[in-house]
């Protein structure tokens, strides 16, 4: 850990389909999108709502915590699950609800411990208001060095990009990645800018699903919140990260799971993204107003007719713009896809530009590199 502000961007990336992404050549020998020649089909289960309420906990900016917040999404969606041709199948995700909630599916695992740091962040950036740090879960087991390539956090494994000179340099951003069904780590590299996130000094994860059904996030609990946790921990410890810029990022069912990630995790989350993904649930820690850069294809963004990624999208949007937060919605018409062009390099930026319990930047003026159709909800 760095005498620096503890910082690091967390790049949380997730997907559901395999070889959906079109920005650039399927990386994994898959089909392309839906509606075109080769092109994969899913299925999903549309996402219920929870009410699970965060547990509780103790200590302020500056101090310690312990006992952070549980995960508070709810039951799964009720959507039967189908398959169209081209084998991808899709699923909703859902987590568990906090140990202080009332009607989750079931009891959430509260964390370990988690710490912050107050005061002003040295390596805040454009949008990065310093004050009240995010609070952080501490490591609970042993650290791996990190470096470019598999890693293990105890039983798990996660793909990490990054730069290591530039991540010795400085503090960046943490990029989370969850990959669809039937999809690997490597998707990855459809969904975001990897470079523009290795470079200032940060690190994209993608794990590798570890449950025993098809889907991947679906069915482990809280599982895949507490090996993120695990991740992030032992990033501040190990590397240094800015602590300012954690994010998640999806497709299709990893995009539900982002949504879900989202609300789970809002203690610590800057902002996130999501390709065809969406849902509702309720945040852990309500005070913090990340933002979201939401994309989706149209009305015929669905798998098979039974999980509708356009009303799934728009019910994320709306639950958070009802909260006070800021949320760029975007419809590519694609149907279930990732645009052609411009979605992974918007989705970096978006990263990049919207730190920790900042205000958003793009409210009035966007970056060029931000797709035309993209509009504020």
């Amino acid at each position: 850990m760095r005498t620096l502000t503890f910082a690091a961007h967390v790049v949380i990336l997730c997907a559901l389909g395999v070889g959906c992404g079109v920005d650039e050549p399927d990386r994994d020998g898959g089909p392309g999108p839906i509606g075109m020649t080769g092109g994969t089909n899913g299925t999903a289960t549309g996402p219920d709502g929870s009410t699970g309420a965060p547990g509780p906990t103790t200590g302020g900016p500056g101090g310690s915590t312990t006992g952070g917040p549980g995960a508070t999404t709810g039951d799964p969606g009720g959507g039967t699950t189908g398959m169209a041709t081209g084998g991808t199948v899709g699923s909703s995700t859902t987590g568990g609800a906090g140990t202080g909630g009332s009607t989750g599916a079931t009891t959430g695992a509260t964390s370990a411990g988690t710490s912050t740091t107050g005061g002003d962040d040295e390596d805040a950036g454009p949008g990065d208001p310093g004050g009240p740090a995010p609070t952080l879960p501490t490591p609970k087991g042993t650290c791996p060095k990190f470096a470019d390539g598999m890693m293990s956090f105890g039983a798990r494994s996660v793909r990490v990009w990054m730069d290591a000179a530039a991540a010795a340099s400085k503090d960046g951003p943490v990029v989370f990645y969850w990959y669809g069904t039937y999809g690997q780590p490597t998707q990855a590299e459809q969904g975001i800018d990897i470079k523009m996130i290795t470079s200032a000094g940060g690190i994209v994860v993608a794990p590798v699903h570890a449950n025993a059904g098809t889907f991947p996030w679906i069915g482990g609990g809280t599982a895949d919140y507490e090996l993120a946790d695990e991740v992030v921990g032992c990033a501040e410890k190990e590397i240094g990260i800015d602590e300012r810029h954690i994010h998640s990022h999806g497709f299709s069912a990893g995009g539900l799971f982002s949504a879900q990630f989202s609300f789970a995790r809002s203690n610590y989350l800057a902002s996130v993204a999501m390709y065809s993904g969406g849902g509702t649930g309720n945040a852990a820690d309500a005070s913090n107003k990340f933002a979201a850069l939401v994309l989706y294809g149209g009305p015929q963004d669905q798998f098979g007719g039974i999980q509708n990624f356009e009303t799934s999208s728009k019910q994320y949007a709306a639950k958070l713009k009802g909260a006070g937060q800021f949320v760029l919605l975007c419809n590519h018409n694609g149907m279930h896809s990732m645009p052609r062009t411009g979605s992974a390099a918007a989705s970096s930026a978006f990263f990049l530009a919207h730190g920790y319990g900042s205000v958003s930047p793009w409210m009035t003026t966007r970056p060029a590199v931000v797709p035309t159709y993209c509009v504020v909800h």
